[in-house]
């Protein structure tokens, strides 16, 4: 097994490390990922100088990434997202709701996030409101409301008929065991 390299960060990359830092990595991952995209080099004497100014870009762009991303927050703390679904007629979903689908209503509503920063544990699938967790650049937590809808209009109204239908029921039941005459 081949052992790890020392690499300057030129970029934050994400799961390794951020802009100016000193990360290790495999000699493929460097090799095949991280040397082609210009996202690090090799930390040697040489390359070492050019840390302190990384660094001191990288803390500047962190207050500006900071600025953003408390802006995108206040944003998706007032955003109320919807999706219409398929589902069967007792309401139970074909499918689910996945972290691709929330990023593209995200977009629709013009906010740009990256697909990571969506913290959802696992798909969706049942119908109603969800929150969904965020964690923007530098750390930033937030969260959106997903409603999730069935499609058809009928189902909507069936499932409403249902609910009320179920309150009565429970309204009803101590009423049929005092009336019961073998009781």
């Amino acid at each position: 097994m081949k052992k790890k390299q020392s690499l300057l960060l030129l970029e934050d990359v994400y799961g390794l490390g951020k802009k100016g830092q000193i990360a290790q990595a495999k000699p493929g991952y460097f090799r095949n990922f991280l040397l082609p995209k210009k996202q690090a080099v090799i930390a040697d004497k040489h390359t070492l100088r050019m840390q302190e100014r990384l660094k001191k870009e990288r803390e500047e762009r962190a207050k500006i990434d900071r600025q953003e991303s408390e802006k995108t927050k206040e944003k998706l703390l007032a955003l109320t997202l919807t999706v219409t679904v398929k589902t069967d007629p007792e309401g139970r979903m074909y499918g689910s709701v996945n972290t691709n689908e929330i990023l593209s209503l995200l977009e629709k509503e013009g906010i740009s996030i990256e697909k990571h920063a969506i913290k959802l544990q696992k798909p969706i699938k049942t119908l109603g409101v969800h929150h969904i967790p965020l964690l923007l650049k530098e750390e930033v937590t937030a969260s959106c409301k997903l409603i999730v809808d069935p499609e058809e209009k009928e189902l909507k109204e069936a499932l409403a008929k249902k609910a009320q239908e179920q309150e009565a029921a429970k309204d009803e039941l101590p009423e049929d065991e005092d009336s019961n005459p073998n009781g």
